[in-house]
């Protein structure tokens, strides 16, 4: 389950020097994993929770500030476009307050109705939809909620070859 551990899998990870997989999409990863694993925060994994990655160093490098952005709810842009000034004015959690769980950028909760369609967007694109089709002006934030992964075309020739073929 997801609150055990402090990261998620952002994408199918394989286990360094074998060919399986130690963690799918979406499964709970433990802070040992992402130290030995040597697995990236916002390419690899994400914080599940606003105290998984802790308060760096004022000296640290601008990844490890970005990392301890995006555990406190940024989204990897905006991490990446901030100032070192801006990152280190980040506040710390309160140490007396239970972690924030962060929305899990796997499975997101479907937004309410009345949600922004950057939200719409987000949750769609999570689900499977194409990002450019999802970000594109011309798609409608009803379009985005309509949206079905189940009934979505195949993206690619591979995958189209091969529905054709399964369904005759």
């Amino acid at each position: 389950m997801r609150e055990n551990f402090p990261f998620i899998a952002l994408h199918d990870l394989k286990q360094p020097g074998l060919m399986t997989y130690g963690y799918r999409r979406g499964d709970g990863v433990p802070q040992g994993a992402v130290d030995g694993w040597g697995l990236v925060v916002g390419e690899d994994v994400a914080p599940a929770n606003t105290k998984a990655i802790p308060r760096p160093a004022n000296d640290a490098s601008r990844a490890e500030w970005e990392a301890f952005a995006i555990g406190q709810g940024w989204n990897s842009a905006d991490a990446a476009d901030a100032t070192m000034k801006d990152l280190k004015a980040i506040p710390d959690p309160d140490p007396e307050q239970p972690a924030e769980q962060l929305p899990n950028p796997v499975n997101p909760d479907r937004p309410d109705e009345g949600a922004a369609k950057a939200e719409w967007v987000r949750y769609a694109v999570a689900q499977g939809a194409d990002e450019e089709w999802a970000n594109a002006k011309g798609t409608t934030k009803a379009d985005l909620q309509a949206y079905d992964p189940a009934g979505a075309e195949p993206t690619d020739e591979v995958a189209a070859a091969a529905n054709e073929q399964a369904n005759g």
